[in-house]
């Protein structure tokens, strides 16, 4: 169990938002890089295609994929970077207990 860092309220693990407060718990970067796995999966189409078409001399697939996969492994790295920069919105009972002690 954890706690929520602004009202101390006791949550459970993979809470979204504090019941207590309401206070969102979720890390800053979630979505971005959800959404960056997400164009990293879709960067296999083009590369799919790819196969069928650089027979014929058309490159275009190959270059589109490898942007897309570029701007997906670029979001998730981001996405870390903001969630390790950002200050924590829930604190572990464990910890808590220690440090008090």
């Amino acid at each position: 169990m954890t706690k929520c860092i602004s009202c101390k309220t006791k949550i459970e693990d993979g809470m979204v938002r504090c019941p207590g407060c309401g206070a969102n718990l979720a890390p800053p970067g979630a979505f971005l890089q959800t959404l960056g796995f997400v164009v990293i999966a879709v960067s296999t189409i083009p590369f799919a295609l790819s196969e069928v078409v650089t027979t014929e001399g058309n490159m275009i697939p190959i270059v589109a994929g490898a942007v897309t996969l570029l701007l997906g492994i670029v979001m998730v790295v981001s996405a870390r970077m903001k969630n390790r920069a950002a200050s924590p919105t829930v604190v572990d009972d464990a910890v808590e207990e220690s440090a008090t002690a």
